[in-house]
């Protein structure tokens, strides 16, 4: 799908017929990744939803994607290109044994418990880059079967770390650097399933 030539865009809509009325031909929503997983102890799903990543068996979860598939195929029958931000929201119990949570995050501090991605384990990278490379595999392909994303975005507001993508108390060079490796990777693993979708980094107005 080529990138619209209108400057319409709507953030994480929800009537999608308004989309159409107001000439809407962009929008960007919000994938918590967690939500794409499925937890230890659910049984295992359809095996059009397990993948294995470096070794590790990942699991998602086919009532999540299936109303993703419902939202974005609307979408891009609309002629809507879609952005992804790739958002890693923590739990609200408290507790960091969720893969995805970077080991350093205050989870009981974070405003709006939005944290940086874990990549301080083999199982914690293949689950993240599982579920960004399934994003992928699934909607940025050619024949848009599911619906199409146009780009994705890594985190939000990182310059603001704290507030919306923590990691605990940590200076410029800490964030950055893993930071680069957590948009390295999206890069890899979206790029091992299509060529043409952009990937970006996500900053503050100011």
């Amino acid at each position: 799908m080529p990138w619209p030539n209108q400057i319409k865009g709507v953030s994480n809509p929800e009537d999608f017929d308004d989309l159409v009325a107001l000439g809407v031909k962009h929008v960007h929503v919000n994938f918590i990744l967690s939500t794409l997983l499925l937890p230890e102890q659910a049984p295992d799903p359809p095996t059009s939803f397990i993948r294995q990543v470096n070794g590790h068996t990942i699991r998602f979860n086919p009532q999540t994607i299936r109303a993703w598939d419902q939202k974005l195929k609307r979408m891009t029958d609309d002629g809507i290109n879609v952005v992804a931000v790739l958002l890693n929201r923590l739990p609200d119990h408290g507790s960091k044994d969720s893969l995805l949570v970077h080991p350093d995050t205050d989870i009981a501090g974070a405003p709006h418990k939005l944290g940086a991605f874990n990549l301080d384990s083999d199982q914690a990278i293949a689950a993240y880059t599982g579920a960004v490379g399934f994003l992928a595999e699934r909607y940025s392909r050619l024949d848009k079967r599911f619906g199409w994303i146009g780009g994705y975005i890594v985190g939000n507001e990182v310059d603001s770390h704290w507030v919306w993508h923590n990691m605990g108390p940590a200076d410029l060079e800490k964030v950055a650097d893993h930071y680069i490796q957590e948009v390295r990777l999206a890069w890899l693993a979206i790029r091992e399933q299509a060529k043409s979708p952009r990937v970006f980094v996500s900053l503050t107005h100011s």
